[in-house]
């Protein structure tokens, strides 16, 4: 038996904002459509979403969707029209959106647009942000990010010309939305780097901080890593807990550099698993329950080390041609849920905003632990989630002085159980009245996930 031990004193985030996802606006493109998707599957899509919760949503924006060269502009334009409906649900769900422009100079080439440090650019992209959120009232585009993983994203062999091109772009746009009084409106994330890359990450937090509004980076996780290949390489792993320390080293230099860091959201804008991937068309595990399993561990292991979001790639197949990444699949399986939809969605609800993170002991390196306190107008309670990797079960005793007492719903993720309803979202399997004044004891099996949760359900 192991004592979880809560100290109010010891916080890993004090003001949460939620386990998010990316849903990239491509469900109305052409080859969705060729696949047959109705209005009756976009409904069923929003059905999910709400019934999730889904906290905050990283969103893919590409400037020619909307910039056709000679100073043109095509708001009607398929693509963006697929956007705006997608913008549509997040608004009426109030659910805040990261936009994130994708880059001109591989990903998405733009006419006019000779790279990213090219005036243009931010010109075509500040003009996008004034139709979309003054003309167009999507007040729920909360924060912006200048080009998606930009140390991959720019051409170039020399590491310090792509910085600077993307440096100077950053600088542009911050002027021009001052400018054009969007930088009031929205909070601008950099510098966005894939795999956490740290040379781009430093370089951020010493040169530009006075312009960072929120720090955020991308990591894909490796889970069964311990060949001599991998010592050499330097690589971590989920299963042994190896992340969070890597993560608490990546924000810990926010908070020693940047004067005004620690009041600055730290936000882990993209994680998904690299095992068995084709990376980045998906993961061939990304259907098994291992999937869940590994990646609501490292989502955790992420948060513990001060993250105040993670936001898993992605929601569904209908996001990318030929992707499949998602919690469930596309029209041609008939939207069927993969099992990681289970975890994630019980972490999306019942952890939501606002909630405090605190930072306690983990019972061993095969265990971890994510204690959260909800305090919000419409939901207050304790949830507990425990993912335990090691071949024994576990159990732990909580205690939280003058708590008294409260209804928890127990809800199990394991290989032979996971009870759900007839939509397939999750349901307790047991619900137990518990005395906070006295010890709770929790039980999680070998290889499962569990939550423990007296906030609200559903």
């Amino acid at each position: 038996m192991y004592d979880l031990i809560i100290k109010r004193d010891e916080l890993a985030v004090e003001n949460f904002y939620g386990f998010g996802v990316e849903w990239d606006p491509l469900f109305w493109h052409d080859f969705n459509l060729k696949q047959g998707v109705t209005e009756a599957d976009w409904d069923l899509i929003q059905k999910r979403i709400k019934w999730m919760e889904i906290p905050i949503i990283r969103m893919q924006m590409l400037t020619h969707w909307v910039y056709k060269g000679n100073n043109n502009y095509d708001w009607n334009s398929k693509e963006m029209q697929s956007l705006y409906r997608h913008l549509d649900i997040c608004q009426q769900e109030q659910i805040p959106v990261i936009l994130t422009d994708w880059g001109i100079e591989t990903w998405a080439p733009a006419p006019d647009i000779k790279d990213t440090a090219d005036p243009k650019y931010a010109e075509v992209i500040g003009t996008y942000l004034d139709y979309l959120i003054k003309k167009k009232g999507y007040t729920c585009i909360k924060y912006f990010i200048f080009v998606n993983e930009p140390n991959h994203e720019l051409v170039g062999w020399k590491w310090w010309q792509r910085w600077g091109r993307w440096k100077k772009g950053f600088k542009q746009l911050i002027t021009l939305a001052n400018e054009r009084n969007l930088s009031g409106t929205l909070k601008f994330f950099g510098p966005d780097t894939g795999m956490a890359y740290q040379i781009w990450h430093k370089r951020a937090v010493k040169q530009i901080s006075n312009l960072i509004d929120s720090y955020s980076l991308h990591y894909y996780g490796d889970d069964h890593v311990g060949c001599l290949k991998s010592f050499f390489l330097r690589k971590k792993s989920i299963k042994k807990g190896q992340f969070q320390k890597f993560f608490e080293k990546r924000w810990n230099y926010v908070h020693e550099n940047d004067s005004e860091g620690r009041q600055k959201p730290l936000i882990t804008c993209e994680i998904g698993l690299n095992e068995s991937a084709e990376h980045p068309i998906g993961n061939r595990k990304i259907g098994t329950f291992w999937y869940g399993l590994a990646i609501t561990d490292f989502a955790i292991q992420i948060v513990r080390a001060g993250s105040w979001s993670v936001i898993a790639w992605m929601l569904d197949d209908t996001c990318h041609e030929g992707f499949y990444w998602g919690m469930w699949a596309g029209k041609k399986e008939n939207f069927r849920l993969r099992p990681w939809f289970y975890p994630w969605a019980l972490l999306a609800k019942l952890i939501p905003p606002h909630s405090i993170i605190y930072q306690v002991k983990n019972p061993n390196k095969y265990v971890r632990v994510l204690t959260a306190q909800v305090s919000t107008e419409s939901r207050k309670g304790w949830t507990f989630c425990i993912v335990n990797r090691a071949n024994t079960d576990i159990s732990l005793n909580i205690h939280i002085p003058d708590e008294g007492c409260a209804d928890f719903n127990y809800f199990l993720y394991s290989k032979t159980e996971m009870p759900k309803d007839q939509d397939g979202f999750p349901i307790p399997k047991s619900t137990i009245s518990y005395n906070f004044n006295e010890k709770i004891e929790l039980f999680c099996p070998s290889n499962a996930i569990v939550f423990l949760s007296s906030v609200k359900f559903p």
